[in-house]
């Protein structure tokens, strides 16, 4: 009936799920934190930024991450700098088998990036390649961006270069402040970056670049895409689905307008309404 004999070890409910070390810092990162900790996957550390003064009497704070980390039991490391030796060694001594990050807020050297072996995936609260750095939703207001969104991608060295694993779309509001919209994409960038997690242990995305070669080869960026009619889109993703040769089966998918569009990169292709984002 499910349960184990008397005797005998407990089964590990998270056997195959990936060990994860999280890198956040402030509030906006909490969602994602949350997530990871409520799914199946092992959070073994946090990184995040040393304590730094705040408020009137600039009294030393921890981070909003190191906080919730705490209350959950994860152990919590703050280097000054993420290339310091001994935080190097203290990563990789936990064997990680991917970085999740979130507004962690320093450049991940690359003897950091080379330690677990599904590397750093990051969320970027942007439809990459538009609005890279460190202030993308200010920047999608003053353009006066319609849609926008959130991206997750595997870290390089350069700043928001490296390929694309998925995004989700956020429609901006007539009246939405930098606050409002942020605290839609940090919950649905949560969701995001858990099912960019469980792709990754599943194998259904262990390709990214074949996704940025896919949209290349089309002539359309990922914001242009998003802007388009539902009717257009269908017949956009049925012709890559019908003109790819690819055999693999990698999937790119996007939330778009409470449509999951799946572009098929190979022998499947479905478009159908959803709450959520859901692997094609």
């Amino acid at each position: 009936m499910g349960g184990h004999r008397e005797g005998e070890p407990a089964p590990d409910l998270r056997a195959g799920a990936l060990r994860v070390v999280f890198a956040g810092t402030p509030a906006v990162a909490l969602p994602s934190l949350r997530a990871l900790l409520e799914s199946r996957h092992e959070v073994v550390a946090v990184v995040t930024r040393p304590d730094a003064p705040a408020g009137r009497g600039r009294h030393e704070r921890r981070s909003p991450v190191a906080a919730l980390a705490e209350e959950a039991g994860v152990p919590v490391l703050s280097p000054v700098r993420p290339r310091e030796p001994d935080f190097l060694a203290a990563l990789a001594a936990l064997e990680p088998d991917c970085c999740p990050v979130v507004a962690y807020g320093a450049l991940i050297p690359r003897a950091a990036l080379d330690i677990p072996r599904h590397g750093w995936v990051n969320l970027h609260f942007s439809l990459l390649p538009a609005w890279r750095g460190a202030a993308p939703v200010q920047a999608a207001l003053l353009h006066g961006d319609e849609v926008t969104g959130a991206s997750t991608f595997q870290i390089e060295v350069g700043l928001d270069t490296g390929p694309v694993y998925g995004v989700v779309t956020e429609p901006v509001r007539p009246r939405d402040t930098a606050g409002d919209l942020l605290e839609r994409l940090s919950r649905s960038g949560a969701d995001l970056l858990v099912r960019t997690v469980d792709g990754i242990e599943d194998g259904v995305i262990s390709d990214p670049e074949e996704i940025d070669r896919a949209l290349r080869r089309v002539g359309l960026h990922v914001r242009s895409l998003f802007s388009l009619p539902f009717w257009f889109l269908w017949q956009f993703v049925s012709g890559v689905a019908a003109f790819h040769s690819t055999s693999g089966g990698v999937a790119f998918w996007a939330h778009v307008g409470g449509f999951v569009a799946g572009m098929a990169l190979g022998p499947a292709m479905q478009i159908r309404r959803s709450t959520r984002p859901e692997w094609a």
